[in-house]
């Protein structure tokens, strides 16, 4: 609950009095009724916090496979280390039958409906990819190496390369421009939604590393692990500069790059 002054407050129950709030959100099953004075400025699934080993975990043993092959897979992952490495990463798992309804006052506007807030929802979430559950920022990295997969025989390197740089700048200067409507349009400071910015970093990486499938396929991976990890690049999202989202993403890409092109540079004749 946003409180006057942008205090929060948190109630088990109903409040019994809104008449100070200026915003509040409501976790139910089914869609509570708008109050007089106020409008729905978002609906969203119910997400908790939870490790994305668990959550891959409990999505694979719901698969319909053998349960002994299901075992196998795992014992082999917690043996190659992978579950303590990348299992421990943080994600946000939607809660089945639960959503979050975001309550605003009328006079402050709803972000939600209209052309403007569906344009920008397709382009900061790359055509939607930003929705899918946990995979949204690797499908929108996938889909720029595959749309560079498409392109680079009908071009030269050079302009292959061109190409990938003006998609980069492209999709950043989107990301800063829409950062703050982004924020208001998924009711998040750092919405997951928006992968637009990993657009613009995977196209840096491909800009530098060049065309050549191994190429593209080795710059994916750098990518990202370079995005997730996010070695040395921390710092960036704590500077507060506009486009904040972008920039992490960027270095990532320059990062992974870099890493593809120099045993390129140093193999060639």
């Amino acid at each position: 609950m946003l409180a006057a002054g942008g205090k929060a407050q948190v109630f088990r129950g109903a409040p019994g009095d809104i008449t100070n709030l200026q915003a509040f959100a409501v976790i139910a099953e089914r869609a509570p009724e708008t109050p007089r004075g106020f409008a729905m400025a978002a609906d969203k699934p119910h997400r908790v916090a939870a490790t994305l080993g668990s959550v891959i975990y409990d999505r694979w043993m719901r698969f319909p496979l053998p349960q002994s092959l299901k075992e196998l897979s795992v014992s082999l992952c917690r043996a190659a280390g992978i579950s303590t490495v990348v299992g421990a990463r943080t994600t946000w798992t939607a809660v089945p039958g639960w959503r979050e309804y975001y309550f605003v006052r009328a006079e402050a506007g709803s972000p939600q409906g209209g052309c403007a807030e569906r344009f920008w929802d397709a382009i900061l979430s790359s055509g939607g990819l930003g929705h899918l559950p946990l995979i949204g920022a690797t499908a929108a990295s996938a889909a720029v190496c595959v749309a560079g997969l498409v392109t680079a025989p009908f071009l030269s390197d050079a302009v292959w390369r061109g190409l990938m740089l003006l998609l980069a700048v492209v999709s950043a200067a989107l990301c800063a421009a829409g950062e703050k409507r982004a924020q208001r349009l998924y009711v998040a400071e750092d919405p997951r939604e928006v992968v637009l910015d990993e657009v613009a970093g995977m196209a840096v990486a491909l800009a530098l590393a060049g065309s050549g499938g191994w190429a593209i396929a080795a710059a994916f991976f750098a990518f990202r692990f370079f995005d997730i990890f996010k070695i040395g690049v921390r710092w960036v999202e704590k500077r507060g500069w506009p486009g904040s989202i972008v920039w992490d993403d960027l270095i990532a890409g320059v990062y992974a790059g870099v890493i593809v092109l120099i045993p390129r540079v140093l193999t060639t004749p």
